[in-house]
């Protein structure tokens, strides 16, 4: 007697695709090497939405989520500052800016939380009692801390004015070209 076919419904065949594709996903998520299954299912999902790299490969992004992380004052305080992080990174214009020119405003911001932090560790580490060594320690921590946010700052200064010097030159050229154009016509005129 031949073998009777087993009926699957439509939500045990989702939850079968959604349980292979958990799969694969963890499976690339976890290893360096994964199979060529899970490399071409998650590339497929990149490939799908532009933005999906963020949610995984955006590094100065996890770098301030792991300073978060990391951060010592509840999270009342953490909430402020992350908020304050994300207002001050749209101030600097984050949603008109150019690629390379966000790619600097995040790393300021994130260099400005962090000269926060330091400075904040600073503070409560070298108030009252302490040693030579200890706020020699955070001397030099803030010192960092504040040369790399004056160069991330310096940095995306230079590279805005680069940007709007391009910016002129190119409406000139387009200027000096309509004039041209302008001047041929006439002449094709008489």
């Amino acid at each position: 007697m031949p073998k009777a076919k087993r009926v699957v419904s439509l939500a045990e065949r989702e939850k079968e695709k959604w349980e292979r594709e958990a799969g694969l996903y963890a499976e690339a998520m976890m290893k360096d090497s994964p199979s060529a299954e899970a490399r071409a299912y998650y590339d497929a999902q990149l490939d799908a939405d532009p933005e999906e790299w963020r949610r995984h490969g955006d590094l100065t992004a996890e770098a301030l989520d792991l300073a978060f992380e990391k951060f010592w004052l509840g999270y009342v305080t953490k909430e402020s500052v992350r908020r304050g992080a994300e207002l001050l990174k749209q101030e600097l214009g984050y949603a008109e800016a150019l690629p390379a020119e966000r790619i600097l405003i995040e790393h300021a911001v994130l260099c400005h939380v962090r000269l926060g932090m330091i400075e904040h560790l600073y503070s409560r580490n070298t108030s009252g009692s302490y040693t030579v060594s200890l706020a020699e320690h955070y001397e030099k921590r803030l010192t960092l801390a504040q040369r790399r946010f004056t160069r991330s700052v310096v940095t995306l200064a230079r590279v805005r004015g680069l940007l709007a010097r391009a910016d002129a030159a190119r409406e000139s050229a387009r200027r000096a070209s309509s004039a041209r154009s302008l001047a041929v016509l006439k002449q094709m005129a008489g």
